[in-house]
């Protein structure tokens, strides 16, 4: 992966994460913008895509997913639409809340 970031500032990352446990070929390219807010939140965006096949029927995976998070200092909420979720044919939204600790 490679990224950059301002000091005090925004950042940028782009990496890729290849896993051949299951299957060889999988791999999510990710794509990732974190901006500090005026207020000292945070908002994240991350745009990623998967490519590879799955383990049950080796049907080719590719689908394009995002998820955004906005980060209070003790608190998150996060709204993911995740494709071929986990290599297989299904698709997920996801929305997750958390503290942080």
């Amino acid at each position: 992966g490679l990224g950059w970031r301002k000091a005090d500032g925004p950042s940028v990352s782009l990496f890729v994460v290849r896993d051949d446990r299951v299957m060889p070929g999988q791999q999510i390219v990710h794509f990732v913008v974190k901006s500090p807010l005026p207020n000292g939140d945070r908002i994240t965006l991350d745009l990623f895509n998967k490519s590879g096949s799955n383990d049950d029927q080796g049907l080719p995976i590719n689908g394009t997913g995002a998820a955004a998070t906005y980060d209070w200092p003790r608190y998150f909420a996060r709204l993911a639409y995740d494709p071929k979720v986990n290599f297989t044919q299904e698709n997920m939204t996801r929305l997750s809340i958390g503290i942080r600790f």
